[in-house]
């Protein structure tokens, strides 16, 4: 490369950038990830300036193999910690073109572009990819959280409140209680992904240009749905990196309370959920320890999820319209957070597959924890007639009684029980034996609550969960399709202006 890197872009300024100025104000850390983008968007335009009759045949194809022969040596370039003079990829990309195109047709790539529709539609397209990944990863963990559900379907697991065992419902409803929220994320996703997919190149440097160059020709040429059509939004508005940084933020606090789940129910205190031993570290002292490390971290990489959210919130806040280079710094933010949700994500699905409940031990937890207290309340009311608050009174006072002696429900007989709620609820209540056996299972109390959404509504919310995902998968699948489509498509278009067989 030539030594005099920056002086096309220095014009108005004396001499050159300050070299404490170039470090601090480098994207090249996040902009690796952005090289073949960014000379695919090159690319695009130049074909776009060809198309208008901007370019010569000659002139577009030397263009196009210079873009190439940068797209082999920017890599390199960076791994030797060289940047050409410059803080970022777009000016370093477009100098080495020049070098090697030559200026007279190299130096028109920039025609009706700037860097900042440059760098708005490479991290569209970024986004757009890392969300596509983040979204068939969610897909996957809905799956393996359908398929758990469905071998273990019938089985007991406690329900907690205030981290405190409270009812009696199915593995398949818990299981499926988290499946329902990552559904709703990946919803959340697809419609973020649908509000990126609209390019900005062609906005140029903020109210657009006098340049002939078709907008929809390169839209389609880089994968895009459409063109975003006001110039000044396009090269402005970030609110859709703000919304990424949301969504994924709220994905993170799902998968952080699926892990908090895991980690309460499998502790030894608890003890009702098997760990995974290949999902485990231990101490280096303690011999004992069974440590769930990796879902420690994924609960504290939510947390960070969501201060990077914040983070983008307020770079935002208060900027004027138009490029401010403020906007640089969401760039890392929305890295950092497609990789920790990509890798949280896949994380909690390998430990939700292997998983597994421990009957004898959620036995002796719901009989302590008085899960059938409620359906007991309930059964007074529904089949005794009693008001639901005596009912709940009846029953405290029951099991108070019998927790002086360190008893529990399912200890009493009929005849001890009848005798103790009837007093307590101010009229004859009777239960046999056989009854009482069945007011105080946890497995039946549990198969009772068939009404919509309850525990022993999960046959239906599997069935659900199978149509959703039958839905959603040709979906993500046309999505994944579309977006190899596009490279094929911009990677055969590049191929037949350089005259070689697409």
């Amino acid at each position: 490369m030539s030594k005099a890197t920056s002086s096309l872009w220095r014009g108005p300024l004396a001499g050159s950038l300050h070299p404490l100025a170039r470090v601090y104000m480098s994207s090249f850390a996040e902009d690796r990830a952005l090289v073949d983008i960014d000379i695919d968007v090159s690319e695009a335009h130049a074909l776009a300036l060809g198309k208008a009759g901007l370019f010569s045949g000659q002139d577009l194809k030397r263009v196009l193999s210079a873009c190439e022969r940068a797209r082999k040596k920017v890599r390199p370039l960076l791994d030797r910690g060289e940047d050409g003079g410059f803080h970022d990829i777009h000016p370093l990309v477009e100098k080495m073109v020049i070098d090697m195109a030559g200026e007279e047709a190299g130096g028109r790539i920039h025609m009706g572009k700037s860097r900042n529709d440059q760098v708005a539609t490479d991290i569209c397209i970024f986004a757009r990819q890392r969300l596509l990944e983040v979204l068939e990863e969610v897909m996957r963990l809905v799956m393996e959280l359908a398929r758990a559900a469905s071998r273990g379907s019938g089985g007991v697991l406690p329900a907690y409140t205030h981290a405190r065992p409270g009812q009696a419902t199915t593995w398949a409803h818990f299981l499926l209680a988290h499946a329902s929220g990552f559904r709703r994320d990946a919803q959340r996703i697809m419609l973020c992904r649908n509000r990126l997919n609209r390019s900005p190149l062609g906005a140029c440097a903020v109210a657009g240009t006098s340049v002939p160059v078709n907008r929809a020709f390169t839209a389609r040429l880089l994968g895009f749905a459409g063109v975003w059509e006001n110039s000044l939004d396009a090269t402005s508005s970030r609110d859709c990196l703000l919304e990424a940084l949301s969504v994924l933020a709220v994905l993170q606090s799902g998968l952080s309370r699926a892990a908090a789940d895991v980690m309460m129910m499998a502790a030894p205190e608890s003890g009702v959920l098997d760990y995974p031993d290949e999902w485990a570290d231990t101490s280096s002292a303690m011999p004992q320890k069974k440590n769930p490390d990796p879902l420690e971290l994924v609960r504290a990489r939510a947390a960070e999820s969501a201060g990077l959210a914040s983070a983008g919130l307020g770079i935002m806040h208060g900027q004027t319209s138009g490029y401010n280079r403020d906007l640089q710094e969401l760039k890392p933010l929305l890295w950092k957070s497609l990789a920790m949700a990509l890798m949280s994500t896949v994380v909690v699905r390998h430990v939700v597959s292997r998983v597994r409940p421990n009957p004898a031990r959620i036995r002796e937890v719901l009989a302590k924890g008085g899960a059938a207290a409620l359906d007991v309340a309930e059964w007074l009311t529904l089949r005794h007639g009693v008001p639901f608050r005596r009912a709940h009174h009846a029953v405290g006072t029951l099991i108070r009684h019998l927790a002086s002696a360190g008893r529990v429900l399912s200890d009493a007989g009929g005849e001890e029980a009848s005798r103790i709620l009837s007093r307590a609820a101010g009229r004859a209540v009777a239960f046999t034996s056989t009854e009482w056996r069945e007011a105080t299972d946890p497995a039946k109390g549990a198969a009772r609550r068939r009404s919509a959404g309850g525990s022993g509504d999960h046959p239906r919310l599997l069935r659900e969960a199978g149509t959703w995902l039958g839905r959603m998968k040709p979906e993500v699948l046309a999505l994944r399709r579309a977006e190899e489509g596009a490279a094929r498509g911009l990677r055969a278009a590049v191929k037949r202006a350089l005259g070689r067989r697409a």
